[in-house]
């Protein structure tokens, strides 16, 4: 498939092996958020591909020409929509990316943002919320479609404020700081 600049495997969890942890990458750009299909691929699905509007960079394919062409990772993303963006490009610079649920891949999601032992601030590292929110912000900002930002600033907007008040109730602060600033980032 020389369209193909990327390529994924159906990821399923380490814990439960039964469950996708990361499937078909769709972008549903009237609320801005990026979804993984979490549907178990049924005996047809198995024979074919799906073409994804992103993949995932926990395990993926790429075509050397297809990065030659679109850049390699954005070191400015660093964590976080990284692969996002790079799938954007790919498929701006004519490539597809594709999904393949036949093949499968096994991923211990979330340990690289846990912290050693529980602190103060909960089992998550609080920087993970500043790249998750300034990254994303990018994202909506790079590929969102301008008509929908009313209700990406409305959907997203209420996503963050409640997540702000969470942390400010558990008394998290560094990682409501994160947020804020992380939220300033990428808007500004």
């Amino acid at each position: 498939h020389p369209e193909a600049g990327a390529v994924q495997p159906a990821i399923y969890w380490m814990h439960n092996k039964t469950e996708i942890w990361n499937g078909e990458g769709k972008f549903n750009k009237l609320i801005g958020k990026t979804i993984s299909d979490l549907s178990i691929p049924d005996e047809a699905a198995l024979k074919t591909f799906k073409t994804a509007e992103w993949a995932t960079g926990c395990c993926m394919m790429l075509r050397n020409s297809a990065l030659q062409k679109s850049g390699l990772f954005n070191k400015l993303f660093f964590l976080y929509f990284e692969d996002v963006d790079l799938s954007f490009r790919l498929r701006d610079a004519g490539y597809d990316v594709h999904y393949l649920p036949a093949i499968k891949m096994y991923h211990e999601a979330g340990v690289s943002a846990k912290v050693s032992a529980p602190k103060k601030e909960g089992n998550l590292s609080p920087v993970i919320h500043y790249y998750v929110s300034r990254n994303h912000t990018w994202i909506l900002r790079r590929y969102g479609n301008p008509l929908f930002y009313p209700v990406n600033l409305v959907y997203n907007g209420l996503y963050y404020l409640a997540l702000l008040g969470y942390f400010i109730l558990r008394r998290r602060n560094q990682k409501a700081g994160l947020l804020i600033k992380g939220l300033k980032e990428g808007i500004f």
